[in-house]
C-alpha cells in the first residue's frame, strides 16, 4: 500500500514537471486607479494539471503565461501572481488634477471592468485592449 502511494505521488510529480503550464483561462480584468499608477487585476482559472503544478512548485511556473496576456514593451511592475489572480501596476502620467493612462494591448480578448476613484464601476465587455483613459486625482 505504501509503495502504491509513493508511486502515485512520483507519477503525479513527473506529469506536473513535464507538462507545460499553459492551460489557464482569463476570466476578467479589472482596472483600478491608484496613487502610484494604474492597478490591473487579472482573474483566471487553471486546468487541474496546471493547478497541481502551481500547488507543488509555486506560481512562478505560470508567470510567463500570465505575462503573455499583455502585448506591450512598456515597463510595468508585477505586484503578485497567485493561484487564481495576478496584479500589475502600470505607470500613469499625472498632470494637475488628472492622471492619464496610455492603455495597453492584450494578446487575448478579456472581459474588462474599470473602477473610478469614486468607487463606481463600468463593465466595458470583451476587448483586446485596455483603452487609454483619464482619471481625476483624488481631491480630498
Amino acid at each position: 500500500m505504501k509503495k502504491a502511494v509513493v508511486s502515485l505521488i512520483a507519477v503525479s510529480l513527473l506529469i506536473a514537471i513535464t507538462l507545460p503550464a499553459t492551460a489557464f483561462e482569463v476570466k476578467n480584468v479589472t482596472v483600478i486607479p491608484s496613487n502610484n499608477g494604474i492597478l490591473v487585476k487579472v482573474n483566471y482559472s487553471l486546468d487541474p494539471i496546471t493547478a497541481l503544478k502551481v500547488f507543488l512548485f509555486g506560481a512562478k511556473t505560470i508567470e510567463n503565461d500570465v505575462l503573455s496576456i499583455f502585448n506591450t514593451t512598456e515597463n510595468f511592475t508585477i505586484i503578485r501572481i497567485g493561484y487564481s489572480s495576478a496584479e500589475f501596476l502600470f505607470p500613469a502620467e499625472k498632470c494637475e488634477n488628472l492622471t492619464y493612462f496610455l492603455g495597453v494591448n492584450l494578446s487575448v480578448p478579456v472581459n474588462l471592468s474599470i473602477y473610478s476613484n469614486a468607487g463606481s464601476q463600468v463593465n466595458i465587455g470583451c476587448v483586446s485592449k485596455i483603452p487609454p483613459m483619464y482619471f481625476y486625482n483624488n481631491l480630498s
